[in-house]
């Protein structure tokens, strides 16, 4: 909860300020909460860590161009110095946007809200988050977190061309972003196309050969196309290597590995037989 106790405009007309007084008030055990969901959720603090260096380089251009405006004696090139720095602040606040719908949805997401746990997004939530999403793409076009959660949010409300759509500039714009190749292979999954799925996910097990999304798609995938045996070796690295995450995503993702091991003829909970990926041919 936050009040504003005062405020005050100083400086000059050409480099005006703004001082504000507040007081906060904030709920300790709701905090101590949330930080721990964070160091639960890599995804999450992966992108924090990112928007953070961001943030940083950001702050660094935008110290340079306030000492060079500063400076600056030609009216023509003091505002082309000033559109600069608007870009530049403009791009440092669409990442702390970006961050808040990442942040928001993921918890959401994950935890719910009390009797809400495990539900979808609300579709009003959703709408919201595409439009803060889409204004933080027009302000930096290769704000690749943007266009990840954008993807995510079509693909959710079934808009699944968009979906690829973003994905796909992303990966344009960076091949090696594993976020990217795990929510296109999720998508290609859905829609049936199991073979480029499964490629996305053996790029991102190349890099990243215990990453819980993967084994956990990997093997979903393996199920669809009917190879039970890979299938079930995935999933149970998965469920051994979540075993003890008490995330309630998790949780229902054990559940559905351990439904489709059993339907295979598998056992839950013996130990995986690893497959070669060079044995499988996509």
């Amino acid at each position: 909860e936050t009040k504003v106790l005062q405020e005050e405009m100083r400086g000059t007309a050409e480099r005006p300020e703004i001082y504000i007084k507040v007081r906060c008030k904030i709920d300790t055990d709701d905090l101590l909460k949330q930080i721990e969901r964070y160091r639960e959720n890599e995804e999450l603090k992966e992108q924090l860590m990112a928007t953070a260096d961001e943030n940083k380089a950001l702050k660094k251009e935008r110290d340079q161009l306030i000492k060079q405006l500063g400076k600056e004696k030609d009216k023509s090139s003091a505002e082309d110095t000033r559109k600069k720095l608007d870009l530049v602040l403009a791009k440092a606040e669409s990442n702390d946007e970006t961050n808040k719908v990442w942040t928001n949805l993921a918890l959401e997401s994950e935890y719910g809200k009390g009797s809400n746990i495990g539900t979808e997004v609300r579709d009003a939530r959703l709408k919201e988050s595409a439009a803060v999403l889409e204004r933080a793409i027009r302000i930096n076009p290769r704000n690749q977190r943007a266009r990840v959660l954008l993807a995510t949010i079509h693909h959710k409300e079934g808009r699944t061309a968009m979906a690829e759509r973003e994905l796909s500039e992303v990966l344009d714009q960076n091949p090696a972003n594993p976020f990217a190749r795990m929510r296109l292979g999720v998508l290609l999954r859905e829609t049936g196309r199991y073979e480029e799925a499964l490629k996305e996910f053996r790029y991102v097990e190349r890099k990243r050969p215990g990453e819980v999304h993967m084994l956990f798609h990997t093997g979903m995938t393996f199920r669809a196309m009917g190879a039970c045996k890979p299938a079930i070796s995935y999933l149970s690295r998965f469920l051994k290597r979540t075993k003890h995450n008490t995330r309630p995503k998790f949780e229902r993702m054990r559940r559905t590995a351990v439904r489709t091991i059993t339907a295979c003829g598998g056992k839950p909970g013996r130990r995986p037989v690893r497959h070669r990926p060079r044995r499988y041919r996509y």
